[in-house]
């Protein structure tokens, strides 16, 4: 009597209960003999009936699993004493057959349950009727008629919640293939952009880094070896040497600052470039606290690329003299401070400047893409803290 809802199967026990409380009733009213005895046999069988419907609970397994000896076949026999009791105190107790072997079946399922039904059947007609002169054909052919309808309806039902299991591990398949197929569209996609993004840059920005780095070359050979101008143009030659390499790199399809040993070690050479590019007006330090997890994704290039983010924003508008950076390795996640004690600004004014102020939204956006939350607190005069918190994936997570 399983449905694949708890509820319908219990709904229908309920409905079960009040028709077995219905024919105690009627046996009771209609004794063979002594009252006291139908009455301890109603008790019998009442009190049977309750503690089965209490102590044995069966909704929840699967009709196949059903039909052991413990409980379900220990309820079935107590509750098939029980009757036998009724049978032979009440004339009007074999009509307590019908609800019986619907609990019966739903106690040890449709296999094990016909053997009950079947005893159940033989002692309604032979104890109910027979013993007692009834030979008419109604008295053997009721208890009979009633066991194959319980049978019918008991498989009937195991056959539709079959139906109904079944459907549902076809929707459950094919959601997963519809995802899979999404997936599948959705990386090619991807990777489609990359190529068309790879060709673009190898075409444009990667063609002007080269063509700067070879005028830089020119103007080194220019400037007097030792002066001041010579720093300066050796550091646009450094920055135009890693541009152009991490162009290169993302033509091939790598990872942006894949050949580092650490993402310590590439969140330090950042670090560097950033206080070259402020001509010294700037220091930065770095530290770390924990282990580096050996596996981690895409999550170094994601963490480089917002160190860079933030330190070029100190560098370019901070007016610092010192700022900071902190790499914190924890359980399950990865923390990254990036702080300054510049002029400071107003975070949610950020964007309304005609020069776009690309760089925050940008970085909060990667945060979101990744999971993670962003801090942002600054007050104009009073430096600026970001805190980024990012989880770490889950076979990354150091043990």
């Amino acid at each position: 009597m399983e449905l694949g809802s708890r509820s319908v199967t219990a709904h229908l026990l309920v409905g079960l209960d009040l028709l077995t409380a219905l024919l105690v009733v009627v046996a009771l009213t209609r004794p063979s003999g002594p009252l006291w005895l139908t009455g301890t046999a109603v008790l019998c069988f009442s009190a049977a009936w309750v503690v089965v419907r209490l102590r044995v609970r069966v909704i929840d397994h699967p009709m196949d699993a059903r039909g052991r000896w413990w409980p379900g076949g220990f309820a079935a026999t107590v509750l098939l004493a029980g009757y036998v009791a009724m049978l032979l105190t009440s004339e009007a107790g074999m009509w307590l057959a019908f609800p019986l072997m619907l609990l019966q079946l739903h106690l040890l399922g449709p296999r094990s349950g016909v053997v009950a039904v079947t005893a159940t059947t033989i002692a309604a007609v032979v104890l109910g009727a027979t013993i007692r002169g009834y030979t008419a054909i109604g008295y053997v052919l009721g208890p009979v008629v009633g066991a194959m309808v319980a049978v019918a309806s008991v498989i009937s039902l195991e056959s539709l919640a079959r139906s109904l299991v079944e459907r549902q591990q076809a929707l459950d398949e094919l959601k997963q293939a519809q995802e899979r197929l999404l997936e599948a569209e959705s990386e090619r996609s991807r990777a489609q952009e990359r190529a068309i993004m790879a060709r673009d840059l190898h075409d444009t920005i990667a063609q002007d880094l080269s063509a700067i780095d070879l005028h830089l070359r020119r103007v080194a050979a220019l400037v007097e070896p030792d002066g001041p101008a010579a720093v300066a143009v050796a550091a646009a030659q450094q920055a135009a040497t890693e541009g152009l390499d991490q162009a290169r790199r993302f033509v091939a399809g790598e990872a942006a600052g894949s050949s580092r040993s650490s993402v310590l070690s590439a969140i330090r050479h950042a670090a560097e470039r950033a206080e070259a590019d402020s001509a010294g007006r700037t220091t930065i330090e770095v530290s770390s606290e924990g282990d580096e997890p050996t596996s981690l994704g895409p999550l170094p290039t994601e963490l480089l690329r917002m160190t860079q983010s933030a330190l070029s924003n100190v560098v370019r508008h901070a007016q610092a003299a010192h700022s900071w950076v902190a790499l914190t390795w924890e359980p399950g996640r990865v923390l990254l401070d990036i702080s300054d004690d510049g002029i400071g600004f107003v975070p949610d004014r950020v964007g309304e400047s005609p020069s776009g102020g690309f760089g925050l939204p940008a970085l909060r956006a990667r945060v979101r893409d990744l999971g993670g939350t962003i801090g942002i607190e600054s007050v104009p005069g009073e430096g600026t803290v970001i805190a980024i918190s990012l989880p770490l994936p889950q076979e990354g997570v150091a043990r």
